[in-house]
């Protein structure tokens, strides 16, 4: 397989690493935001409704989309190979006038 525009997927690795370290901050910063909203028993209560194993699953399959989408970017092509083939040969145009001006009398001709 290959690819029709390469650079990319240089792209791939820098946006994915990003996107880990984006989720990696905003949950961090989420849980620092409750702990500051919430005493004790209700952080408790609160975080045992979190699912950790959804969280991640729901950043898995938003990262496997966006590295699908820069993979589409990149435009796989594969399959068939583009081949110039040279041919020699003589053009023909068959060109047949059937309006009624080909009923008029040519100018000159004498009539009768």
């Amino acid at each position: 397989m290959k690819f029709a525009v390469p650079p990319w997927l240089w792209l791939l690795p820098v946006v994915i690493a990003g996107l880990i370290i984006l989720w990696t901050w905003s949950g961090r910063r989420a849980r620092r935001r409750l702990e500051g909203a919430f005493r004790p028993p209700w952080l408790d209560v609160l975080l045992s409704s979190l699912a950790p194993a959804r969280r991640r699953l729901r950043l898995a399959l938003m990262a496997l989309g966006v590295a699908a989408l820069i993979l589409a970017l990149a435009r796989p092509q594969w399959g068939r190979a583009t081949v110039e083939i040279e041919r020699t040969g003589v053009d023909v145009v068959v060109a047949l006038d059937v309006s009624r001006s080909m009923l008029a009398p040519d100018a000159g001709e004498p009539t009768g």
